[in-house]
């Protein structure tokens, strides 16, 4: 940090990615509210995608459904101390995984934003195949996937183990 720098580079990174992460999330949420009743759907591309408008009061995959909104108020700032925190233990140098996190911490505050305001999570993407559905979601469940996929990826990798300290960036620099 320079003189007169009050954000490391660190910080910057992290809202270059977890602020468009959370301003995309929701935008779209409110398109959705807006232009989808409740309980309907819009084909997109049928058989395949469509745009739907659910309120999802359970954890991912409407899991835990009953419990009290507290609940997950609660767990969702556990989660993003921690993700604050294992942030905070990466150095720069580990650019992916930092910006696989703030993805993950971007979703996270996202989904956040539902909860305390409506009790729930606006869920409006509807993937599906031949009978096969998933369940639906929203753009900051998809930023908390991939950053969690990409996170898995760069620290399973092959040959990650190989140099104790060095982040998969850091070698492909190398």
């Amino acid at each position: 940090m320079g003189p007169g720098s009050v954000i490391g580079p660190k910080t910057k990174l992290v809202a270059l990615v977890a602020v468009p992460c959370l301003v995309a999330d929701q935008i779209t949420k409110l398109v959705a509210v807006n232009a989808i009743p409740e309980n309907t759907g819009v084909k997109v591309i049928p058989g395949l995608f469509d745009l739907t408008m659910r309120y999802n009061r359970g954890a991912a995959f409407s899991l835990f459904d009953k419990h009290p909104t507290i609940f997950f108020l609660v767990v969702a700032g556990v989660a993003m101390a921690a993700l604050i925190y294992f942030i905070a233990q990466l150095k720069l140098t580990q650019r992916r995984q930092i910006i696989a996190l703030a993805a993950v911490l971007g979703g996270a505050v996202g989904n956040l934003i539902d909860r305390v305001r409506l009790g729930a999570v606006i869920d409006f993407l509807l993937v599906y195949f031949r009978g096969l559905s998933w369940p639906a979601f929203n753009v900051a469940d998809a930023a908390i996937v991939i950053g969690v996929l990409v996170f898995l990826y760069d620290n399973f990798r092959e040959g990650s183990a190989a140099e104790p300290g060095k982040s998969a960036d850091a070698k492909d620099a190398a």
